[in-house]
């Protein structure tokens, strides 16, 4: 995402910052290698800046790093803003990103009935990868909302597993299916 552009133009001893009309050069743009990282796990960061001069690394507006491509290892969790700065001739520019600094992953959801098909809601937190079980033989999904149409009424077993570079979790839910719609059908 990028911010807004500002220069500093030179008037005679000091200098005046105005908003720049798109008449600067500076784009600041950035990679992360993972959006979700565990404790102790290394973010890397790779810049695809044009026309900086220089820049600067801010996680939650504190600067620690000005080189192009850089990396930081976290040692307590929470959600950080990192930002990248980046510095012209008269223009600056910024972009930034939200990474979760986390050491566990929650596996949960939920589910809507209709007929013979039940859509599946994930609401798990932390997760990379997803893995559902439908409980009735039949090959599993590994999208983050799945619908899955069943032969029949009845109970399942369903499970999700859900990853990230942290781990794994599991949870798994009895889904009854009470009733179907009649199917219309005579003979002569």
């Amino acid at each position: 995402m990028t911010g807004v552009q500002t220069c500093a133009l030179p008037i005679s001893n000091f200098v005046r910052t105005i908003i720049c009309d798109n008449s600067c050069n500076v784009v600041s743009a950035f990679t992360v290698s993972d959006s979700i990282v565990c404790i102790g796990d290394t973010l890397y960061l790779f810049s695809t800046i044009t026309g900086a001069d220089s820049v600067e690394w801010q996680i939650n507006d504190s600067v620690f790093s000005t080189t192009a491509n850089t990396f930081i290892n976290f040692n307590s969790t929470g959600t950080y803003t990192i930002s990248l700065v980046v510095f012209g001739n008269i223009c600056e520019d910024t972009a930034f990103k939200i990474v979760i600094i986390t050491d566990t992953v929650i596996a949960n959801f939920d589910y809507s009935v209709s007929n013979l098909t039940i859509s599946f809601i994930d609401s798990s937190s932390f997760t990379n990868d997803y893995y559902w079980n439908f409980g009735d033989g039949t090959p599993g999904d590994s999208g983050q909302y799945p619908i899955h149409t069943y032969a029949d009424t009845g109970t399942y077993n369903v499970c999700l597993i859900v990853t990230n570079n942290c781990g794994a979790a599991t949870i798994c839910k009895d889904v009854t299916i009470s009733c179907k719609y009649p199917i219309a059908n005579f003979t002569f």
